[in-house]
């Protein structure tokens, strides 16, 4: 075997392990070292839509909790918390579809419907320390969105829509805090 050879064999060796190990971060969390819990304190509602306020606070509670980075606690015993609001809620159509064309029709119009349709909840946030008059993640804010069809009922689709904008936005909120660092 000519020296050549002898030198790809082991390279390519080395590149297979390197390959089937994994190239992640296995580092562990990439929270704030000082934080080890976190609370979810009030988020006010500034909609007309009832509890959300309730639901987001819930979601990002699951979202703690899945994260793994910290532990969730309560507020008298958490080493954090974030509180915020949630400012707006934002609904706007995504496409349509044709009903009915201008030779069906006894006006020179198209007739469109809405077919689908984007709900976006817009939620600003800080994450703040006890005792301490500064927040240590200043206000932020994420976006949460879904998209819904007005099949079988308009307003059915699009309150679990707004569900799964919540836990949307709650998975942002979540991350950026805890890989704020």
């Amino acid at each position: 075997m000519n020296t050549k050879n002898a030198l790809i064999v082991p390279f390519a060796s080395a590149m297979l392990a390197l390959f089937l190990s994994g190239c992640g971060y296995h580092g562990g969390s990439l929270m704030h070292s000082q934080i080890k819990t976190m609370a979810v304190g009030r988020f006010t509602n500034n909609t007309r839509e009832p509890q959300l306020s309730a639901r987001l606070r819930s979601r990002i509670g699951e979202n703690i909790l899945r994260d793994g980075s910290v532990r969730l606690a309560d507020m008298e015993s958490a080493d954090s918390y974030l509180v915020g609001t949630i400012d707006e809620i934002v609904s706007k159509t995504l496409s349509t579809s044709l009903q009915r064309s201008d030779a069906d029709a006894d006006t020179s119009d198209d007739e469109y419907q809405t077919s689908i349709y984007r709900v976006q909840v817009i939620v600003s946030y800080e994450l703040r320390v006890p005792g301490y008059q500064s927040p240590l993640v200043p206000k932020q804010t994420v976006t949460g969105q879904a998209d819904f069809s007005r099949l079988p009922d308009l307003s059915i689709a699009r309150r679990d829509a707004l569900k799964i904008a919540l836990n949307d936005a709650a998975e942002k909120l979540v991350h950026s805090v805890t890989e704020a660092w």
